[in-house]
């Protein structure tokens, strides 16, 4: 029950009241004596929890289109700092002017304690993900999607999550991963215990090659290891890299 209360406390997209709604809940499931000993352990700190309250609704909503396989629409929001006075404020908006998106869920998945939902967008055809607390005003629709349900029937979990990193949306690329054997460990966290590891003509040095979404948080992954993760290929995808780190440079030349 503790560990649940924890899971619960943790989790960003659930607001201040939610999250202690539900802690009470838990509690109410335990004996007296320890209810105290639960409410004690678990302090809610309101500067990392989600303000939109509709999340409940939102997650209702997204299992109904998941379990009829049928397409959603929905409004999106994200911050934007505005001035009030000789003030600066932040506070959310809607994109596209309030537009409303359309796109044919595949699967929600919980990553860095958030839930996103992965998605087909209707009008690119791209796989989207879209973080659940954002989204506002879901409809659940009624009009045919074929070719969503066949992107829904193809799509894989388990291999997207490990080719997205931070749920951040990039292009679609197979990488040749080279790193030290020390890494192993963190190698495997990321990719899987069924990753493929390869010998490499370095001593004490593995390749993977992995299906990645490439992104500047990707190249942030790389390179936090301090070069004991090196990007082999392919060409175009190292390229990118060190057009990173030359903007990464020019930004902190004194």
């Amino acid at each position: 029950m503790k560990i649940l209360a924890d899971a619960v406390w943790s989790s960003r997209f659930l607001t201040v009241r939610k999250t202690s709604r539900l802690i009470n809940k838990l509690a109410s499931l335990l004996p007296k004596s320890q209810r105290k000993e639960l409410s004690h352990r678990v302090h809610v700190m309101s500067r990392l929890k989600s303000s939109n309250e509709q999340i409940y609704y939102n997650i209702d909503s997204i299992q109904q289109a998941l379990h009829r396989q049928c397409p959603i629409s929905f409004t999106y929001s994200e911050w934007v700092i505005s001035r009030d006075g000789g003030h600066l404020r932040y506070h959310r908006q809607k994109r596209k002017n309030g537009s409303r998106y359309e796109a044919f869920p595949f699967e929600l998945i919980w990553d860095d304690e958030n839930y996103y939902l992965v998605a087909r967008d209707w009008a690119s055809g791209d796989h989207r993900h879209y973080r659940v607390d954002r989204m506002q005003e879901i409809e659940v629709l009624t009009k045919d999607d074929p070719a969503g349900r066949a992107a829904a029937a193809r799509f894989d979990p388990s291999v997207y999550s490990r080719s997205v990193f931070d749920m951040y949306n990039g292009r679609e690329r197979t990488c040749h991963i080279l790193f030290h054997q020390d890494l192993l460990g963190a190698m495997i966290d990321r990719f899987g215990e069924d990753m493929i590891v390869q010998m490499s003509d370095q001593t004490e040095w593995y390749r993977t090659v992995q299906y990645i979404r490439v992104s500047e948080r990707f190249f942030g992954w790389v390179l936090a290891f301090g070069g004991k993760v090196q990007l082999e290929g392919p060409e175009d995808v190292k390229q990118d890299l060190k057009d990173f780190l030359r903007l990464l440079a020019d930004a902190y030349i004194i």
